[in-house]
């Protein structure tokens, strides 16, 4: 039977109390239930009796029937309700979860963590851990995210005071709508409050975050699930369109790109046993160039020559900066 959220937390609650092998009335589990932060919500009385009944009935928690209070005849956890194959699964996932909580901006999940393991006893043993996550946790700006993403949620105008990579300061009034990662680095887009216009904010350039009075404008302009569709990384030239962009890959780096496009456009032109030939529909910007640039002497643009140029240009500025003349 699925559980939802509120459920799940209102079950965790109730069978702590029940593990305690001591017995509870339906208004002090309410009160329990009230007073977590795994729910933070007043239950009714009928909702905690379907919430008895289905650890009763489904989880075969030793809960007697027809009682006026509930507690567990024995020792029980919900863990014993998991099959061999749930619980691999479900300790797998929690040795995931372990690896985000190591993050400034998860610092509840260790809590999370912690009850899930005690209070619901789902802690078994303690699988190796062989999924290993990038992770940059002395990347600055980090600790911005968990503050952030609560603006965002609450839809509250933030006001950042910013540093960009050229070292201009700046304050801006941002109405947030989402955050992004790319290549190890946060990003908050949003509303621009003066210009009207949507800003991408790197987090390790921002200095000092402060909520704004200025009225939250949702979000009409920006959807998340197709702005990136036609660029690679977080760079959108608003006057810029997608046009099309060829590479020239030399074997056997062409298999590497051919198993891991740089974007979800590419196609395959033409394949040699020496190259191969891959088209995109782009826009072209900074990420774009450096992937590029990122395959080093395996990658020839053919097209479009601007890019091509510019692609030119930078390896002349390096061949002169490596000169040994």
């Amino acid at each position: 039977m699925p559980v939802n959220k509120n459920q799940l937390g209102r079950l965790l609650v109730i069978h702590g109390k029940l593990a305690t092998m001591r017995p509870f009335s339906w208004s002090q589990l309410v009160e329990a239930c009230e007073s977590s932060d795994l729910v933070r919500e007043r239950p009714a009385k009928r909702t905690i009796q379907d919430d008895i009944k289905l650890l009763q009935d489904v989880f075969n928690a030793p809960i007697p029937k027809w009682k006026s209070h509930y507690f567990y005849e024995k020792e029980f956890t919900l863990f014993e309700a998991l099959n061999q194959d749930d619980a691999a699964l479900l300790n797998e996932s929690l040795a995931l979860l372990r690896q985000f909580s190591a993050l400034p901006q998860s610092d509840g999940l260790q809590e999370v963590l912690f009850k899930l393991e005690t209070e619901a006893g789902l802690f078994a043993e303690i699988p190796r851990t062989v999924v290993y996550f990038e992770q940059n946790p002395l990347l600055k700006g980090l600790h911005f995210l968990n503050e952030l993403y609560n603006y965002i949620n609450c839809q509250q105008c933030v006001e950042i005071d910013y540093t960009d990579f050229k070292g201009v300061q700046s304050t801006f009034v941002i109405h947030p709508y989402f955050l992004k990662e790319y290549n190890n680095r946060w990003y908050l887009f949003g509303l621009e409050h003066v210009n009207q216009r949507i800003f991408n904010l790197a987090l390790d350039r921002m200095n000092h975050l402060t909520s704004s009075d200025t009225p939250f404008q949702a979000n009409e302009i920006i959807d998340p699930s197709t702005y990136f569709e036609h660029f690679i990384g977080v760079t959108n030239p608003q006057e810029n369109q997608p046009e099309k962009v060829v590479l020239r890959v030399s074997k056997p780096r062409a298999w590497y790109v051919n198993t891991k496009p740089l974007h979800t456009s590419q196609a395959t032109i033409t394949e040699t046993d020496e190259l191969m030939e891959f088209s995109y529909q782009l826009i072209i910007n900074k990420e774009l160039e450096s992937k590029i640039l990122e395959l080093g002497a395996d990658c020839e643009v053919i097209s479009p020559t601007s890019l091509r140029d510019t692609i030119r240009e930078i390896v002349a500025g390096m061949s002169r900066r490596y000169s040994l003349e």
